[in-house]
């Protein structure tokens, strides 16, 4: 997709070969067990440089190793034959694991900080599990006795050292990681994103479709057989799904164990019905068959529906709707701005900013500084005409040349209403997907409190039978003119400029009215003995009203240079900031 960078793809490529060398290093019954764990080992180091979801798998093959020796450990507590020796397991995960901490310790974005951080807690915990189990289990033949009390009290010791360890990394994990362990810390910057959103449970189940039963298979044979790559992609699954229905980005990372389970469990279905009796085995096949030919008609129309979706760049909205606008917007910034002119705008665009339009953006999809990204918010959702605030809010943001906003909405009419005579109505957010829809979230993350922002910024309304949101509006307050991105995106100098408003209605004469603005009308006064003039809301609209005169400009330092065509949903401004500075001083000259 055009200025998204794939990296989740390359993900899931080497994870998966690192799990499948994994996997073969526990298998093996020769000396090439020690080759695969170091192809492991690099593989799956190789995920630290390709997306942040490694820190999934490090943690996760610290797990099965921990698992597997607790229960090995367990076993010399009740004076019980080991099943297998440890001595691939704990030498393959070592291998593993110090493949996973040469990258990270390499990479400058992460570093050593991260190695001993909280991040990597049940990975650390696990090596030094591994080799106090190693010990123990090697000594338990020369002295069982002994050796049988000693491991009773490191386990319970352990049950201790567990929670410590868990309270600890719970102090030093954030953002959408902390959000994917425990639901109910996310933050509101992780909140914001579609992707970490919950996933429900239709969407899980549709997601795993009919491979359910088969990965439940192998879980089973898993528990009963006791083997290890059988045990490993179970847990793996288990826990990756724990993961995906808490943030539905991670579905990516199930899809590393879920297939390789259910492609076990279905394989080992098809050897237990070639061995049954002809009549079994016949009704199994049957029944196979008929799970197929459902899961293919169920995957097929949403696989051809996906086929035909244009590029996000070109549906940024929802429903998607394809427009070239962004093309357009991020062309024109390219070819008429300064090559070191920075652009400030939500996130959300950083990436498209950064490649298509080849300007440096303030934020995008890999920024890890919250603060930066609050410091945004706050930004849009200032007033406006406290020059002397939006200039210190620039300059803690190193004070960017550009201001590039998205607004989507539909332009319904002309119409022709009772007292006003033909017009168009502009309604923000059909399709959705929007800076005002998004703007919820700016003030969230900025700190600001969910009823603050219901009776400051955004107000429900009614049109017909349907709930829109506009900006929030009283005798005293317009949102629509005391908020920066809301002044930014509704004046008429931006509906002026927009070639389909201008193509259905201005070219025709029939001015474009915001579906919150307030026409000027001639009322009847008491009685009915004099007139005045009020500003009512459009025919069929019931909702805070913004009298049409706040929504003529926007703030005298916002010079509008660019509206996107066709549609005019992407608006650029350009700072003036010789303006913004003596306007600052002015209002600060009573003060002194």
């Amino acid at each position: 997709t055009a200025g998204w960078f794939a990296d989740a793809p390359l993900f899931q490529f080497f994870a998966t070969l690192g799990l499948a060398f994994y996997i073969e290093s526990l298998s093996r019954r020769d000396n090439y067990w020690l080759l695969f764990a170091i192809l492991s080992a690099l593989l799956n180091g190789i995920n630290v440089w390709t997306w942040g979801s490694y820190v999934f798998l490090w943690n996760f093959y610290g797990l099965f190793t921990i698992v597997i020796l607790l229960y090995l450990l367990i076993k010399i507590a009740r004076r019980q034959t080991l099943p297998f020796a440890a001595d691939r397991l704990i030498m393959t995960y070592v291998i593993v694991d110090l493949g996973f901490s040469a990258f990270i310790t390499t990479t400058p974005r992460y570093g050593f900080h991260t190695l001993v951080s909280g991040m990597g807690g049940m990975a650390n915990a696990a090596l030094l599990f591994s080799i106090i189990a190693y010990l123990l289990i090697k000594l338990y033949p020369r002295f069982p006795r002994i050796m049988t009390t000693v491991v009773r009290y490191f386990l319970m010791a352990l049950v201790v050292a567990v929670i410590v360890v868990i309270g600890l990394s719970f102090t030093s994990i954030g953002g959408k990681f902390l959000g994917a362990l425990a639901p109910l810390a996310r933050s509101a910057i992780v909140q914001s994103v579609a992707e970490h959103s919950p996933s429900s449970l239709q969407q899980s189940i549709y997601n795993v479709s009919i491979t359910l039963p088969f990965v439940i298979y192998t879980i089973l044979l898993s528990i009963m057989s006791l083997s290890l790559p059988a045990v490993l992609i179970s847990l793996g699954s288990l826990a990756a799904a724990y993961f995906a229905s808490s943030e539905v980005w991670l579905f990516m990372v199930l899809g590393v164990f879920w297939i390789p389970a259910a492609a076990y469990g279905f394989v080992k279905l098809a050897e237990l019905t070639l061995s049954r009796r002809a009549m079994i085995g016949l009704s199994i096949t049957a029944l196979l068959g008929v799970v197929l030919a459902i899961a293919l008609i169920i995957n097929i129309q949403p696989a051809l529906s996906m086929s035909i979706m244009p590029q996000q760049i070109v549906s940024t909205v929802t429903p998607p709707f394809p427009t070239p606008d962004w093309l357009d917007a991020l062309q024109w910034l390219a070819y008429n701005t300064p090559p070191n002119a920075t652009v400030l705008s939500w996130w959300d665009y950083g990436y498209w900013t950064a490649i298509i339009g080849n300007r440096t953006s303030l934020a995008d999809n890999s920024t890890v500084n919250s603060t930066q990204i609050a410091l945004i918010g706050n930004f849009f959702m200032s007033n406006p005409y406290n020059y002397t605030g939006v200039l210190d809010k620039l300059n803690e943001l190193h004070d960017p040349q550009y201001i590039l906003i998205f607004e989507p909405y539909y332009v319904y009419g002309p119409i022709n209403a009772t007292g006003t005579g033909p017009m168009c109505v502009l309604i923000p957010e059909y399709p959705a997907g929007g800076d005002f829809a998004k703007s919820y979230w700016m003030a969230r993350i900025a700190g600001y409190s969910t009823n603050y922002i219901a009776n400051t910024f955004i107000s429900p309304a009614q049109i017909g039978g349907s709930t829109i949101y506009v900006p929030y509006a009283n005798n005293t307050f317009y949102a629509a003119y005391n908020v920066t991105l809301y002044s930014l995106m509704f004046n008429s100098e931006v509906v002026s400029s927009s070639y389909t408003v201008w193509a259905t209605c201005l070219r025709n004469g029939i001015p474009a009215y915001w579906i919150f603005e307030g026409i000027p009308t001639i009322m009847p006064g008491a009685g009915g003995a004099s007139f005045k003039l009020a500003y009512i809301g459009l025919p069929g609209y019931e909702g805070p009203v913004t009298p049409w005169y706040y929504l003529v400009y926007p703030p005298p330092w916002a010079q509008l240079v660019y509206v996107s065509r066709p549609y005019g949903w992407v608006i650029i401004y350009k700072i003036n900031y010789s303006l913004l500075r003596a306007l600052a001083e002015n209002q600060t000259l009573p003060s002194s």
